[in-house]
């Protein structure tokens, strides 16, 4: 249907959605694979749907779309990847996509046109299992991004204004990371921030 058919693909529904973005949402894997490999440049026609299948948490659609070369080709020009877009239910889920293909794994200190690593994102957003995913795949939190911020100076932000961080990074973490002339502490103690004389 969908050779016979190509121009269907294009169609958009009342919502604006194409069928690739509902299949993305929807994680119908399978039709999002037929599609990219059907139509000449779906992502031309629907630029998005692999953000819609990240923030939707389907999986098995945003796996589809890192099977395609075209896809990640886009990922490199747009300097953009899933894991700036990612949202899961846990700390179990991340850890096993970021060990489940090696390009999204190499994906993990990504700069995208802000500067901000998926570290930077998870953090902004407030998504601790991500950041605690990243990290403990080893994540470069001392990249800055366009705002001059490490993913650290973000952490000790978060750390200052919600306990719950602190907590989460003290049961992985006991490392000292300087921070522009300060400490950031995180240990089984808590947080500390202290000047670096």
């Amino acid at each position: 249907m969908l050779k016979r058919f190509p121009e269907l693909l294009e169609k958009k529904d009342r919502t604006g959605d194409t069928p690739l973005d509902k299949a993305s949402k929807d994680d119908a894997a399978g039709f999002v694979e037929s599609i990219l490999k059907t139509h000449p440049s779906p992502l031309k026609i629907s630029p998005s749907a692999w953000i819609k299948a990240c923030e939707a948490g389907s999986l098995s659609a945003v796996r589809a779309f890192v099977k395609s070369s075209e896809f990640r080709d886009f990922c490199a020009k747009e300097c953009d990847t899933p894991l700036h877009h990612i949202k899961l239910k846990s700390l179990e889920e991340y850890k096993a996509l970021l060990r489940s293909d090696e390009f999204i794994e190499k994906q993990k200190n990504t700069q995208n046109k802000d500067g901000a690593t998926p570290l930077h994102k998870a953090i902004e957003r407030g998504d601790r299992e991500l950041a605690q995913a990243l990290l403990k795949a080893d994540a470069d939190y001392t990249t800055q991004d366009n705002h001059d911020k490490t993913a650290m100076d973000l952490i000790a932000e978060k750390c200052r204004e919600d306990k719950e961080w602190v907590r989460i990074l003290s049961t992985s973490y006991a490392i000292r990371y300087e921070i522009f002339g300060l400490s950031l502490l995180i240990n089984s103690i808590g947080l500390e921030l202290c000047s670096k004389e």
